[in-house]
């Protein structure tokens, strides 16, 4: 029998809120996490410290409900807390909060927020080393909205550029990032310019093993003719309707991990 909840009765209590889709959701998260940092300063108990799992929760709501403003709030609070510091999963909460927003300036946001989850990993943070979560989500922040300009579209396919040259410092990029990375090459004009960028990207993915069919739509999409002159494509038949399917050498998937998308 539980005579009063602790860190672990509030974590079932938060994720529960965090899931709801409700509208106070946030509200509420917030109003739990204050009841926990009351109880543990009127008692002393730091059972009642509330943890990253529970400030997290809330930073998911925040980026549930578009407020990534908020989200990163809470992680200023964290990295100057004395008693809770962010982990990786903390800092890939908010830069998925800014990607997924529709704000303008999300891809420097996000990528500001990875600079600061490098610093304090290198400041002996070992909880907030890097993944690949954590690199494919700033890139697809730079995946262009509609009311780009061009100049954005290209500050944005300069900051993808950035990510995918340095996350193999800390993680292999996987199918997903080679997606979105193809998808950043639209915010360029369609020059030879943006040609070479999808090759070059593409071959890298090749490289890595990391082709599968969601890279070779977008590389349809970003460029028919490169798709056309790369690709093979074989016939096959389903329920009685031909088509013609890509065929590519088993090399260049043999990485792909569905299980490890992000």
């Amino acid at each position: 029998i539980v005579d009063r909840p602790d860190a672990t009765v509030y974590a079932v209590l938060l994720e529960g809120w965090a899931r709801s889709g409700k509208e106070h959701a946030a509200n509420e998260v917030k109003r739990i996490i204050s009841e926990m940092e009351a109880l543990q300063a009127s008692t002393g108990d730091d059972a009642f410290l509330p943890t990253v799992f529970h400030y997290t929760s809330l930073m998911n709501v925040y980026w549930k409900s578009n407020q990534p403003e908020k989200a990163e709030e809470i992680l200023n609070f964290m990295e100057a807390s004395t008693h809770v510091k962010p982990d990786v999963i903390a800092y890939t909460t908010v830069i998925n909060a800014w990607g997924r927003s529709g704000h303008r300036n999300r891809a420097t946001r996000a990528w500001n927020v990875l600079n600061r989850m490098k610093d304090a990993y290198q400041d002996g943070n070992v909880s907030a080393i890097p993944n690949v979560y954590s690199y494919t989500g700033v890139i697809q922040a730079c995946i262009g909205l509609p009311n780009r300009t061009p100049d954005e579209g290209v500050q944005n396919m300069k900051i993808a550029l950035l990510a995918i040259s340095e996350i193999e410092k800390y993680d292999p990029p996987n199918h997903v990032t080679f997606k979105a990375l193809l998808f950043c090459v639209l915010n360029l004009p369609e020059t030879k310019e943006r040609e070479k960028v999808a090759t070059t990207l593409f071959s890298k993915c090749c490289e890595h093993g990391q082709v599968d069919d969601s890279v070779l739509l977008m590389l349809k999409r970003v460029t028919p003719f490169l798709f056309k002159r790369i690709i093979k494509t074989v016939p096959s038949s389903v329920d009685g309707t031909t088509t013609q399917t890509p065929d590519i050498p088993e090399q260049w998937r043999r990485n792909v991990n569905v299980s490890r998308s992000s």
